[in-house]
């Protein structure tokens, strides 16, 4: 049952025991990367030998490669040849060039800043619109800023980049 022949994918035969593998592997792969990303914070706290925005940059990065080569090695796992990836790569770049140029210009965006450290967890900024807050946290794609009274407002990690930010300092 577990070797019988779902469907087919250029020439590769999908079957339900691939499937499973492939599953397990991503399960697998997300667990990991939520504990080596738990691991480096709990140990960035307890060594405080580098800041916590770079402790959080480290984490964050980790993290997405630890999940990157795992779906790389579920889809080796069914058999899929990595060197199709290239096609597939071509591909996503003439679509990022059309369609996605704003994600992919807010995903940049989100790896300079986790990296430039010009913008830290904490900061109190203030945005070229006038609004004001405390950032939360800083996505790949956007950052969280804590307006008080309970509001959290969504802001483009490009716009952090491109735009005018005030960083207020106590």
């Amino acid at each position: 049952m577990f070797n019988q022949t779902l469907f087919t994918i250029n020439k590769t035969c999908i079957t339900l025991g691939s499937l499973v593998e492939f599953l397990l592997i991503v399960i697998v792969t997300f667990i990991i990367a939520k504990i080596v990303k738990y691991q480096i914070n709990r140990f960035g706290k307890k060594h405080n030998l580098i800041s916590s925005s770079g402790i959080y940059a480290i984490s964050r990065v980790s993290s997405y490669i630890i999940i990157i080569l795992g779906l790389l090695a579920g889809f080796t796992s069914i058999g899929f040849d990595l060197s199709t990836f290239t096609l597939i790569a071509s591909a996503l770049s003439v679509g990022i060039g059309f369609g996605l140029q704003s994600i992919f210009s807010n995903f940049v965006s989100g790896i300079l800043l986790l990296f430039e450290k010009n913008l830290r967890i904490g900061d109190h900024i203030e945005l070229d619109s006038g609004q004001s807050g405390v950032i939360k946290e800083i996505f790949v794609r956007t950052t969280l800023i804590d307006c008080g009274s309970g509001k959290t407002m969504i802001v483009p990690n490009s716009d952090l980049i491109s735009k005018r930010i005030t960083i207020c300092k106590d």
